[in-house]
C-alpha cells in the first residue's frame, strides 16, 4: 500500500486521541465502551479493505473524475454535494475544538474570532496548495513530529501518576453491550483512508491491501483507541472522568518534564496536537474544496488564465466558520461531533454504494464497444 495512504491512516488516529472521541468514549465507561472499541475496530479495518478493494480497479483516479465518467449528473451532483459537507464539517469541528481549547488553557484573553482567523487563514493557504504538494507537506511534517508523538506518548504511559487499578476497573465493565454512539466515535479514528476519494489522483500505482497492511492498521487503531479511552481514565480515575469535558488536557497537566527546558507537558502537548489538527483540517477542507469544484465550476471566474473559483469556496469556509464558532458554545461542540459521528454508517453506505455504482457504470462502458464490434 502506497506509504501516502498510511500517513493519512495515521494523521487521523494520531488527531482523534485528544478532544471528541475519547470525551464519548469516556461518557460510555459504564455502558460498553470496550465492547465498543472492539466493534469498531472489526467495521473500521473492514471499511478500510473495502474502499481499498473498490479503488484498486482505478488507479490514479479520483472519485469526481470517476462518478463523472459512469454515473449520471443527477446522482453524482447529490453526491459531492454530500461529501464535500462531510468533509468541511469534519474540519470545522477540528477547528471549534481547538479555538475552545485555546481559549480555554492557553491564551483566555484573546478573541475568539482572532483565534478562528488566525487558524482559517493558515488552513486556506493549504487548501490552495497543489494536492501533490500537500501530501509532501503531510509526509515533512509526520516524519518531523511523530518522534515527538511518540515521545509524549511513552511519557504518558511512564509516569507514576499514572494508575493502572483504574484501567483494571474499567476492563471489569467488559461484558457489557456496545453502545451505538461509542461505536461510531471509536470508529472515526479509523476512517483516515477515506480521504484516498481526491489523493487517489496521485497514487498512480495501483493501491491494494493484504494481510500485512490489514494487521498494521489493526493494531494502529486497538493502540489508538486503548491509548484515547485508557490512559485518561489513569490519571483522572473511573468514574470521575464522565464529568471532565476535556479529559486528555486534564491528564497531560499532571505531567511534569522533570529535566525539560519546558517543565508542564501540557504546553509541547498542546502545540504537538494543534500542529497536527492544522494539518488534519488543510487535508479536510481541501478535500472539500476540490469536492465543490467538481461540484460546481463557472467559466466567468477564469480571469486571464487564472482560476478563482476556489477563493469562492474559501469565503463560503470563511464565512460558516466564523458564524458558526462563533456563536457555539463547548457543549455544542460536543453534541454536534456526537451527531456527526451518529451519521457515518450512511456515509459509508453512500460511498461504498458510489463506488459500486462506478463499478458498474465501468463494465458497462467496456462492454459497449465489444457489443457494436
Amino acid at each position: 500500500m502506497n506509504r501516502f495512504l498510511y500517513y493519512l491512516i495515521l494523521l487521523n488516529m494520531v488527531v482523534n486521541i485528544v478532544v471528541e472521541v475519547p470525551k464519548i468514549l469516556i461518557d460510555h465507561s459504564h455502558r460498553g465502551a470496550i465492547t465498543s472499541m472492539l466493534l469498531a475496530l472489526v467495521i473500521g479495518v473492514s471499511f478500510n479493505w473495502i474502499v481499498i478493494k473498490l479503488f484498486k480497479e482505478h488507479p490514479g483516479r479520483s472519485l469526481p473524475e470517476l462518478l463523472h465518467d459512469y454515473v449520471p449528473s443527477w446522482i453524482s451532483k447529490p453526491i459531492l454535494l454530500y461529501f464535500a459537507f462531510t468533509w468541511f464539517f469534519a474540519g470545522f469541528l477540528s477547528i471549534a475544538a481547538f479555538t475552545f481549547l485555546l481559549k480555554r488553557f492557553l491564551t483566555p484573553e484573546m478573541s475568539t474570532y482572532i483565534i478562528i482567523s488566525t487558524f482559517v487563514f493558515l488552513i486556506s493557504y493549504g487548501i490552495l496548495m497543489k494536492t501533490q504538494s500537500l501530501l509532501n507537506s503531510v509526509e515533512l511534517i509526520l516524519v518531523l513530529n511523530l518522534p515527538i508523538v511518540i515521545f509524549l506518548i511513552s511519557k504518558v504511559y511512564s509516569d507514576r501518576s499514572m494508575e493502572w487499578d483504574y484501567v483494571k476497573v474499567a476492563l471489569t465493565y467488559s461484558n457489557n453491550p456496545p453502545d451505538y454512539s461509542a461505536v461510531t466515535a471509536a470508529i472515526y479514528p479509523l476512517l483516515g483512508i477515506v480521504n484516498i476519494i481526491i489523493f487517489n489522483r496521485h497514487i498512480l500505482e495501483k493501491v491494494d491491501m493484504r494481510m500485512k497492511q490489514f494487521f498494521i492498521i489493526l493494531l494502529a487503531g486497538a493502540a489508538t483507541l486503548f491509548t484515547s479511552y485508557f490512559i485518561p481514565l489513569g490519571y483522572i480515575g473511573f468514574g470521575v472522568s464522565e464529568n471532565v469535558q476535556y479529559p486528555w488536557i486534564l491528564t497531560s497537566d499532571s505531567i511534569r518534564l522533570k529535566y525539560g527546558l519546558i517543565e508542564r507537558f501540557i504546553f509541547i502537548f498542546l502545540l504537538i496536537f494543534l500542529s497536527l489538527s492544522f494539518l488534519n483540517t488543510t487535508i479536510h477542507w481541501h478535500v472539500a474544496q476540490k469536492l465543490l469544484d467538481s461540484f460546481h465550476r463557472t467559466k466567468k471566474l477564469i480571469i486571464n488564465e487564472k482560476d478563482y473559483n476556489p477563493y469562492v469556496w474559501i469565503v463560503v469556509f470563511w464565512v460558516i466558520t466564523f458564524i458558526g464558532i462563533g456563536r457555539m458554545t463547548e457543549y455544542q461542540l460536543f453534541l454536534y461531533g456526537k451527531y456527526f459521528f451518529n451519521q457515518q454508517p450512511l456515509f459509508a453506505v453512500v460511498l461504498i454504494g458510489s463506488l459500486m455504482l462506478i463499478k458498474r457504470g465501468a463494465k458497462k462502458k467496456w462492454k459497449q464497444p465489444a457489443e457494436s464490434n
